[in-house]
């Protein structure tokens, strides 16, 4: 972790998508993070001239176990300068242009599916069977075009570790805990959720058995599905170098014989 501010940011793909999703699941989970990490990473350079690095985790869910595909991203408040000599912080209270970065998102994850339609790259079955029309698939994305994406940047927590500790407490978990299941009776299932149209109110719903199932199901990743990536300055590849030099430039970088604990490392422990 680098000693400094960090954000929480929160990418999501807009419902008319979500047909499609069911049974395309690697294909569009897989344009989410490409989006998001194209979308950051162009900012980055727009904005600070340097490279930034992120974490992204990959939820599927809505408190109702509805279809709610979006990425939760952990960014530091800065960039390494392209020639490895600055680090170039950003403001504590604001990290890019939220209306100009939704846009840009939203543009690349439709690029992204227009490119993978014409490819081939998309299976037409079910609620989504008549999309393999081309007429029919370019209205869905002038649709989702048209709308106002909403990427949302949340207020920086008081640390990296401080937010650490609220991504991590997801990332290993399945849709629903066996702690909001509150009964199971007569062939229906019963559980507690947030509304968060209703500034985060405890509610229950009760669910026929076999639609509680059916939602639940949805959020199965793909086989060995990656849902934790590493981007930029936190890429694997170089991480170790790059972030010795952010830490150099930030001042509180010592040498030392004890490796720094990664955000892999410290994810899993939460």
């Amino acid at each position: 972790l680098l000693p400094t501010h960090y954000f929480h940011v929160v990418f999501t793909i807009d419902h008319l998508f979500n047909s499609l999703a069911r049974v395309n699941q690697k294909q569009i989970y897989n344009l989410l993070f490409a989006s998001a990490a194209q979308t950051l990473k162009a900012f980055g350079q727009q904005y600070l001239g340097g490279e930034i690095g992120f974490t992204a985790i990959l939820h599927t869910w809505g408190q109702t176990l509805t279809e709610h595909i979006h990425l939760h991203c952990l960014v530091p408040g800065g960039a390494l300068s392209n020639n490895g000599k600055q680090w170039r912080a950003t403001s504590p209270d604001f990290l890019f242009p939220i209306t100009e970065l939704s846009a840009q998102f939203r543009n690349a994850f439709c690029g992204g599916m227009k490119k993978l339609f014409n490819k081939g790259q998309f299976t037409f079955v079910g609620q989504c069977k008549h999309l393999s029309d081309s007429a029919t698939f370019q209205q869905l994305l002038a649709q989702a075009q048209a709308k106002k994406w909403q990427v949302y940047a949340k207020a920086p927590f008081s640390d990296a570790a401080q937010t650490l500790d609220y991504l991590g407490r997801y990332v290993n978990r399945i849709a629903i805990s066996n702690g909001r299941i509150l009964g199971i009776e007569g062939g229906y299932v019963r559980f507690s959720y947030r509304d968060y149209k209703a500034d985060g109110q405890r509610k229950e719903m009760q669910l026929p058995a076999i639609e509680f199932i059916r939602r639940f199901l949805q959020h199965i990743l793909p086989k060995r599905f990656v849902r934790v990536r590493h981007y930029g300055l936190l890429a694997p590849r170089y991480r170790k170098d790059k972030l010795a030099r952010c830490r150099a430039l930030l001042g509180a970088y010592q040498e030392t014989t004890t490796t720094a604990a990664t955000t892999d490392e410290v994810l899993a422990e939460l």
